[in-house]
């Protein structure tokens, strides 16, 4: 899959890599870069936030549920467009770490 005629993966990264420089404390960051990249990536909408806290993607008729600690980068609102892995989460699949790529 391609956003924008880029891979998915490496969009994650140039997010991490832009808060890793912004922070300035890339070293933090290289844990998280290496998870990120052995995971398959998914594109997906925001479709509601409950409690300001935790909500649901829905990507192919499927919602993924993600808590807004799994967000890295900008917070999203209900329909922005995301990507994130995917994981199972105990009887729901959960998203993991999840990228604001396109706000409403």
């Amino acid at each position: 899959m391609k956003y924008n005629g880029k891979a998915p993966g490496n969009l994650v990264h140039q997010h991490v890599d832009r808060l890793a420089r912004h922070r300035q404390r890339p070293l933090a960051v290289a844990p998280l870069q290496a998870a990120v990249a052995l995971q398959a990536r998914f594109e997906g909408r925001v479709r509601e936030i409950r409690h300001g806290a935790w909500g649901f993607i829905v990507s192919e008729g499927t919602d993924v549920f993600f808590h807004l600690s799994s967000v890295f980068g900008a917070r999203p609102v209900v329909g922005s467009t995301v990507l994130y892995s995917k994981f199972n989460g105990g009887g729901a699949e959960r998203a993991h770490p999840v990228v604001v790529t396109q706000d409403v």
